[in-house]
């Protein structure tokens, strides 16, 4: 134990020392014939702002806004509770403030159909999810008090629908959040807006493994990672990891000493459902019960699963389907995963 304390705190103590500075995009000069395959695929998306309808409307105007959205009002919901909350100030008041943070949300619209235009050109190459036909769907902003999205779902795609609750973008030092825990402010970003629809796009794609194991948990979410970035690849690693660049660092800096700290201990293989909650699930910090945990990155474990899941992907001559389809035990022996030291 003496060595591995030791080898542990090497990696710890020096984590601040080794940066590596840049750019770090996933595909720093984009491929020219790519982006230009993409262009042509792009179309205008149908936007329905219902965030700001709603924001404005009062109760006079309910049969109107439930007959447009009546998706929105499901029946087990009574209409009084609909008025009541046509009448809350508080909606007009996140209604002003996403207004404030998008503007007239041209930009994030553009960026949007964009993403749409390599989700088709990425899926349709092999007839899925809509045998080769274009996908097109509608965007409907919302906020949170008008659509009751929680934060765990702040972005919901449904069929040809895609639901952003756009209150959950409104910047970390917004007043709205000071009751959150700092790690859970940081995501609250309009940056992360285009990450989180990619990840919702590409979630029903990925199965998980049903053994159990660590591993396979820790491929799971590195395979969506790294789906994310080839949907949307105007995105640096950080910003799909939602790290700060010196999360991100630290996780670079770290990879090799990580790897090697689960293969000593013999987690890959563990059906210890802790190993979750130290380094998958959100927190400020990965749990290695050490005393320097709190200079180490979250989600570390996913994190490693990416850099696999990439691995095996450019091994394997970029072939999505197979990437898809291998499962976490035959990922590992295949990808030829070497963290660099």
């Amino acid at each position: 134990m003496r060595i591995i304390k030791q080898k542990t705190n090497s990696f710890f103590s020096s984590v601040f020392l080794v940066f590596i500075f840049g750019p770090f995009l996933v595909s720093c000069g984009h491929d020219k014939a790519l982006e230009s395959e993409v262009k042509g695929l792009e179309t205008d998306l149908n936007l329905y702002r219902f965030d700001l309808e709603f924001g404005k409307s009062g109760v006079a105007d309910f049969d109107r806004l439930s007959g447009k959205y009546p998706f929105f009002f499901p029946t087990q919901t009574p209409d009084s509770i609909w008025k009541v909350k046509l009448q809350d100030t508080v909606e007009k008041q996140i209604s002003g403030e996403i207004k404030r943070v998008f503007g007239d949300f041209k930009t994030t619209t553009n960026e949007l159909s964009h993403l749409n235009a390599h989700f088709n050109q990425l899926f349709n190459q092999f007839g899925a999810p809509f045998d080769n036909a274009l996908y097109s769907p509608g965007v409907y902003t919302l906020s949170t008090l008008s659509s009751g999205l929680d934060i765990q779902n702040r972005v919901v795609v449904a069929d040809t629908m895609w639901l952003i609750a756009l209150d959950h973008y409104l910047g970390p030092e917004h007043e709205y959040y000071k009751s959150f825990p700092a790690y859970i402010k940081q995501d609250l970003d309009a940056k992360y807006l285009i990450s989180d629809v990619s990840a919702a796009l590409i979630a029903p794609f990925v199965s998980p493994n049903t053994n159990g194991y660590f591993l396979d948990k820790m491929v799971f979410e590195g395979k969506k990672t790294f789906l994310q970035t080839l949907v949307w690849p105007h995105a640096t690693e950080a910003q799909h990891m939602k790290y700060t660049e010196v999360q991100y660092q630290w996780a670079v800096a770290n990879e090799a000493q990580v790897w090697r700290y689960f293969m000593e201990r013999e987690y890959l293989y563990s059906t210890d459902a802790a190993l979750e909650y130290r380094f998958l699930f959100p927190a400020p910090f990965s749990k290695f019960q050490l005393a320097l945990d709190r200079e180490s990155s979250p989600r570390i474990a996913q994190f490693i699963g990416f850099q696999m899941a990439k691995a095996y992907y450019e091994k394997h001559d970029n072939n999505l389907l197979k990437l898809l389809e291998v499962s976490s035990i035959d990922l590992l022996k295949e990808a030829s995963y070497k963290p660099k030291k």
